[in-house]
């Protein structure tokens, strides 16, 4: 075993940090050591002083665990109102496009059907005057006069 005044690296006494005759752990239970009444006072002191610290750091750690999830909660339902916000008006806006189209049909229908009768008056107009050549043997004479 190394004296008190042996190096670690077992060379030079002189150079390098002593050894401590007292174990690591000391501080731990200072009645083991054989150190006086003060020694233990200061352990006492320093062990409830230290306990003081822990438990307010504790505290402290639940109050920004409970901030964050406090917040992370609002954020979380605040996602979700804006979620179906926006679904509500892709809804809106999707019975919109479909009301949109729905006229957009019926005014081309309507026009397809003008558009189809007016064909048919055409034909028809030529075909009568088709059947007057054929009854006359003259071609119908258009006025221009207004």
């Amino acid at each position: 075993m190394p004296s008190a005044t042996e190096t670690t690296t077992g060379k030079n006494p002189s150079i390098g940090r002593p050894t401590s005759i007292l174990p690591e752990d000391h501080r731990l239970n200072p009645a083991s050591t054989g150190l006086g009444s003060s020694e233990a006072k200061a352990y006492a002191w320093e062990k409830g002083q230290i306990e003081k610290i822990r438990k307010r750091y504790e505290k402290m750690q639940s109050e920004i665990i409970a901030w964050e999830n406090e917040k992370k909660l609002t954020e979380k339902h605040e996602m979700e109102r804006k979620k179906e916000e926006l679904e509500q008006r892709k809804s809106t806006n999707l019975k919109h496009y479909y009301n949109k189209i729905a006229r957009i049909d019926h005014i081309a229908r309507g026009a397809k059907a003008q558009l189809e009768e007016k064909r048919k008056h055409e034909e028809f107009i030529v075909k009568e005057k088709a059947r007057k050549i054929r009854s006359t043997g003259k071609t119908p004479f258009n006025c221009f006069c207004f």
